[in-house]
């Protein structure tokens, strides 16, 4: 798994970091500019449990005042979501996207699996932070904001 990981990076013509030291995990991060915003994509592989995540970063941590906004909108966000989850660390306001998935015997080991994992993620952050934004520096309404993001066709939801 983690020739494809590498091989999917390299393809991508991505610079990342790789992270070793602990024998059960191995990571991967990447720095991206996507077309709303800043993230840094984490690549987590597993071995002994056989488990990818991605998690895609927001740049900016949510100021304490506006975390519970925040809270809201991605949680209305998450209910018509398919594939992944948004999350906030309500201690610091960290912001993120996670997908995961298990390997096995049976599930194919592939660049294009993980292609696939990796596009939806850095997608769903890239089409959530302008609302995400407007919320804390806009002072928008949660709800309005995801009735104004979802307005758009996306096959990866309800």
């Amino acid at each position: 798994m983690e020739e494809i990981i590498e091989n999917l990076l390299n393809g991508f013509g991505f610079r990342y970091n790789v992270f070793d030291e602990n024998p059960n995990k191995k990571a991967w991060l990447i720095n991206l500019q996507l077309k709303n915003g800043a993230v840094r994509v984490i690549i987590e592989y597993f071995p002994q449990n056989l488990v990818v995540s991605i998690y895609s970063v927001f740049a900016i941590n949510i100021p304490e005042p506006k975390r519970k906004a925040v809270a809201e909108y991605i949680t209305r966000a998450n209910y018509g979501l398919l594939l992944g989850n948004f999350e906030m660390d309500f201690n610091d306001g960290e912001v993120r996207f996670k997908n995961s998935y298990a390997l096995d015997d049976t599930f194919p080991h592939s660049e294009e699996v993980l292609r696939r994992n990796f596009v939806v993620n850095v997608e769903m952050m890239d089409k959530y932070l302008p609302g995400m934004m407007a919320v804390v520096y806009g002072n928008a309404i949660p709800e309005e904001m995801i009735l104004k993001t979802e307005t758009a066709s996306n096959p990866l939801m309800n």
